[in-house]
């Protein structure tokens, strides 16, 4: 498990978490290099994961989530770029709270990270992107969605199961498009996003 830490540098604490059956490693950062008049610039680390961390395939999960079984399966899935649940009411848009990225093909995309930071990552230019795709409604999601428009991969929605964004109403809706409801076995992440 990797655990971005901003700001904080004590390695002792982190390796306290450690268990026998998984190990935690920081990556340490300084300073935040999004923040912002209204700090929302932490959920845009989303797109810098491939020059923080040094493999092929990373499943990147939202804190504002709970993993209530095995996981592992999500490998099975090998997206060209990223693979997400679909939004579970439009099916042209992606949830990107829980994503599996392929790392090593991001990297090798020349217009990918440039077309959001500057090359030493210190010169933030999503104000640009938010001035043309205005009003900016999920920051980091939305964007995502249109760089890799046509080229996210379907994963499971047991891997993103939103639990609080979509009235009862909506149900038939989802019944329609899934054809059923998720079986509590297929849950593997029940994500609470915009609960405050």
């Amino acid at each position: 498990i990797f655990v971005l830490c901003i700001g904080f540098g004590n390695d002792y604490l982190i390796q306290d978490l450690d268990a026998d059956d998984f190990r935690i490693t920081p990556i340490f950062l300084s300073r935040n290099l999004f923040e912002k008049e209204h700090n929302i610039g932490i959920v845009y680390y989303k797109l810098l994961i491939q020059e923080l961390l040094d493999v092929d395939y990373v499943f990147h999960i939202d804190a504002d989530c709970v993993v209530v079984s095995d996981l592992s399966g999500v490998f099975q899935h090998k997206p060209k770029y990223l693979g997400a649940v679909i939004d579970r009411l439009h099916t042209d848009y992606y949830n990107m709270g829980n994503v599996l990225f392929h790392l090593d093909s991001l990297r090798k995309l020349k217009n990918y990270v440039p077309y959001a930071f500057s090359h030493d990552l210190d010169d933030w230019q999503i104000d640009e992107y938010n001035e043309l795709h205005s009003p900016p409604y999920l920051y980091e999601q939305d964007i995502l969605n249109y760089l890799f428009r046509g080229r996210i991969e379907a994963i499971p929605y047991g891997y993103n199961v939103l639990v609080n964004l979509y009235p009862k109403e909506d149900e038939a809706i989802w019944m329609r498009k899934y054809h059923k409801l998720p079986a509590t076995e297929d849950i593997k992440i029940v994500h609470f996003a915009g609960m405050g």
